[in-house]
């Protein structure tokens, strides 16, 4: 697929659904990352993290995995330090 019919294709799934998102570690980095999409209103945020504070409205948190036995996600990005 060209770059510019997936950035179409893109765009018309944004509009279709929102994307549920599963963040694991939310400290500068995965922080950093949330931030910047949450001016996208096609996602759906969860952050997987013991430690995580000062969440925004709306971010689901959990602090254990077994919060999260029945959930389903799009996509899974990890966000910790090696």
């Amino acid at each position: 697929m060209r770059p510019h019919v997936f950035s179409a294709w893109w765009e018309t799934r944004q509009l279709e659904t929102k994307m549920n998102i599963l963040l694991i570690g939310c400290g500068k980095m995965g922080g950093a990352l949330l931030r910047q999409w949450l001016y996208n209103i096609g996602y759906r945020f969860t952050v997987a993290s013991p430690t995580a504070t000062g969440l925004p409205v709306g971010i689901k948190h959990v602090t254990k995995a077994t919060q999260l036995s029945s959930a389903e996600f799009d996509m899974v990005l990890i966000a910790i330090k090696p």
